[in-house]
């Protein structure tokens, strides 16, 4: 509705909404020429900050499984959650590379974020399509949901609350 209002604000980085939905269908169509498939699953090594957020948008939209995975554990803790996971890729902090550095990561694909900055090292991200969806995708009908409970059926008093039997 408001496309040109700010959606994000990280430190002095300021992104309408526009722009990150730009920028999440960039990672998701980056993630899609990658050959991610649906329900592959995408872990990210990330601080919460705009890539994070991005990659909760994405991730979904190229039909991934998002597993977002603490920066604060350790090495080994992080190589158990990624083989647990079957995670295929890896959206990697620069910052973390460290973390990253000492485990086993055949079959997974990295993709690195510069600077904290969520721009990928790759910077040809392709161009999200104009339908607003990848190509080949069904439209999905949403549903309305109630967000009150039905309410109980009425006693045959025409009351809805029990009545305590009289002695």
């Amino acid at each position: 509705m408001y496309p040109d209002k700010t959606a994000v604000l990280d430190g002095d980085r300021q992104y309408s909404y526009r722009q990150f939905a730009d920028r999440s269908w960039r990672l998701a169509n980056a993630l899609r020429s990658a050959g991610l498939g649906k329900g592959d699953r995408v872990a990210t090594l990330l601080f919460n900050s705009v890539p994070m957020l991005e990659a909760h948008f994405g991730v979904p939209t190229a039909g991934g499984a998002l597993v977002p995975v603490n920066f604060r554990l350790s090495s080994a803790e992080v190589g158990y959650i990624l083989r647990h996971s079957g995670a295929r890729y890896l959206l990697l902090a620069a910052e973390l590379k460290p973390l990253a550095a000492p485990l086993d990561l055949a079959g997974v694909t990295v993709i690195r974020c510069a600077d904290g900055a969520g721009t990928p090292t790759s910077s040809s991200w392709p161009r999200p399509p104009r339908s607003g969806r990848p190509a080949g995708w069904p439209m999905r009908r949403r549903r309305s949901r109630s967000t009150t409970p039905p309410a109980p059926p009425a006693s045959p008093r025409g009351c809805n609350t029990p009545t305590a039997a009289r002695s």
